[in-house]
């Protein structure tokens, strides 16, 4: 009997020590999710002092793979407890405070990155950040209580929107591995269908070179000659006597009578 007694006493004894103990094992994911990234953020930060392509692209694409990566994590969580919940919001603000420094950084250096040829290569890493980012978000907010859902999805915004500042920095840079700034369109101008002057529809006549020259002016009769009064009075006519060459043979005879009395 005691030593059954004893061995039932080891057995609660082991099955008490097999019993998980209890941890914030999901807060401390979290935890381990934000950690990852703020070490990816100060490597790229690093990188761009440096100011070596290679080393910039590669600190680049870690960075979005660490993100990458805590999505993962967070999507296999359980939900946290409202306390938890809560205890997330410090490392969130600290992390947007470096995602913000380190993009502050690559707008400064936008010329630099630009005259040496690969500016399109961190324009293309600042759009998979961006990316990542909203996933991020989206997960870590599914975690939450409901109460905080809304409160833990703008925190976990905050890296997406300093993000998106670089973005709207690099905008104007052209797309590919050179990364040249995107040529500024030249406005041409239009041909205009309409001739620049209007046809009459009739062609104008030439004008004569030479001005016509004036009808002469008729000259005038000089007046100092008498006129023939005969020719003024109209003669005198008699009933019944025929004209002869306008005059009547009475008038002549008469005229030739006078005539012969002298």
């Amino acid at each position: 009997m005691k030593v059954t007694a004893a061995l039932v006493t080891l057995g609660l004894a082991l099955g008490a020590v097999s019993e998980p103990i209890p941890a914030k094992r999901d807060l401390a994911a979290f935890e381990g999710i934000f950690s990852e990234i703020s070490s990816g953020v100060d490597t790229l930060s690093s990188a761009i002092n440096g100011g070596e392509e290679a080393t910039i692209v590669s600190a680049g694409e870690a960075l979005v793979a660490s993100i990458n990566k805590g999505v993962e994590t967070a999507n296999g969580q359980e939900e946290l407890p409202l306390n938890d919940a809560l205890s997330l919001t410090a490392p969130v603000q600290a992390l947007t405070g470096k995602v913000e420094e380190v993009i502050d950084l690559v707008i400064s250096k936008k010329q630099d990155f630009v005259s040496a040829g690969f500016a399109g290569k961190v324009k293309e890493n600042l759009n998979q950040q961006f990316e990542a980012s909203n996933k991020l978000a989206e997960a870590v907010s599914s975690k939450v209580p409901e109460a905080v859902k809304d409160i833990a999805k703008d925190l976990a915004e905050g890296i997406s929107n300093a993000i998106q500042k670089g973005i709207d920095a690099y905008k104007d840079v052209a797309d590919g591995g050179n990364g040249g700034e995107k040529p500024t369109p030249t406005k041409t101008s239009e041909p205009t269908d309409k001739p620049t002057s209007e046809p009459t529809g009739e062609p104008e006549e030439p004008e004569p070179s030479e001005t016509p020259s004036e009808s002469p002016t008729p000259t005038p009769t000089p007046s100092g000659e008498p006129e023939d009064p005969s020719a003024s009075d109209p003669p005198v006519e008699f009933p019944g006597a025929a004209a002869v060459n306008g005059r009547n043979i009475v008038g002549v005879i008469a005229a030739a009578a006078a005539v012969l009395a002298f």
